[in-house]
């Protein structure tokens, strides 16, 4: 009678241990992914800080447009309340239609930033949904890694279509 119990509680400890494995694999790929979300928005933020300079560096730019664009985009420190102020500032100056070429190219990374801070978000609401996990906490599968955070600033291409 003691072999088929001990059968299965063998059998039951390597589902644990592998679901276990799972798991923090899982978690591990999770932050990577989270890790390679953040660069990749850094990178998009970086292209459109660039672009702006651009932008106030053209002849075509009115000279208080071109001060306030390159005061936004050199401002110091990386935060996401610069990147916030960068963005209501280039809805502030942006020119009609037709516009001088970088203001497209500005408009197109405007919206790859928002693409990055949404996938970059969703990464971390699905890293933090598995690590809040009972399981996950008691028998800590998060390892040492630190829990990635939300990225929260104002990305909005144009303004909005109500005018508020």
């Amino acid at each position: 009678m003691t072999g088929p119990l001990l059968l299965v509680a063998v059998v039951l400890v390597l589902l644990t241990a592998a679901w276990f494995s799972w798991t923090a694999g899982r978690l591990d790929r999770l932050h990577l992914r989270c890790e390679g979300a953040a660069a990749a928005l850094d990178a998009a933020l970086a292209a459109r800080r660039a672009l702006a300079l651009e932008a106030a560096a053209q002849p075509t730019t009115d000279p208080a447009s071109a001060v306030l664009l390159a005061d936004a985009a050199t401002d110091s420190g990386h935060t996401y309340q610069v990147e916030s102020n960068l963005s209501a500032v280039l809805r502030a100056v942006r020119p009609e239609p037709p516009r001088p070429e970088p203001w497209d190219e500005l408009v197109a990374v405007g919206e790859r930033v928002q693409v990055a801070r949404r996938i970059h978000n969703d990464l971390v609401a699905t890293t933090l949904a598995l690590r809040e996990r009972r399981r996950v906490r008691w028998f800590r599968l998060a390892g040492h890694a630190p829990a990635p955070e939300m990225v929260a600033f104002d990305d909005a291409v144009t303004a909005p279509a109500d005018g508020s």
